[in-house]
This record gives structure tokens, C-alpha cells and sequence, in this order.
């Protein structure tokens, strides 16, 4: 049984399972320092957490789905 976490992401709420947010967040994260100098707002990783965020919620159907490593793909 894999534990599962309740995630904001560009201002939508997911419930995802651990394996999806060790992915997620590790891309988030590289995706900040990549842009940490020219970006010191943030608003380039926030643009990519709202493009995440239509990704998943279309793949869900716009149901509150466990996102999954496979939904990631």
C-alpha cells in the first residue's frame, strides 16, 4: 500500500500517490534551479505548474482521481 498525498498545484487540488510526487517534485525542483537566475519570482516554474495542472486534470477527466506514476506519462 503506497501512501498518498494531497498536492496544490497551479491552484488545483490533487490527491497523488508517493511515487507520482517524488517524480513531480523532483521535476519542479530541477525546473526551478534550472531557472533560478533568471527567474527570481518564480514565474516561469508557476507557468509550468499551471501546464502541469491542465496535463493531470485532463488525463483525470476532471475527476478527483488518484494521480499515479502511469497519469504522469
Amino acid at each position: 500500500m503506497e501512501k498518498s498525498f494531497f498536492v496544490n498545484l497551479g491552484s488545483r487540488v490533487f490527491q497523488i500517490d508517493e511515487s507520482a510526487y517524488t517524480m513531480l517534485d523532483t521535476y519542479i525542483t530541477n525546473i526551478r534551479q534550472h531557472y533560478a537566475a533568471q527567474d527570481p519570482d518564480g514565474e516561469i516554474v508557476e507557468d509550468f505548474e499551471y501546464r502541469l495542472s491542465d496535463i493531470l486534470w485532463e488525463k483525470s477527466q476532471g475527476l478527483y482521481a488518484l494521480v499515479t506514476v502511469e497519469m504522469t506519462k
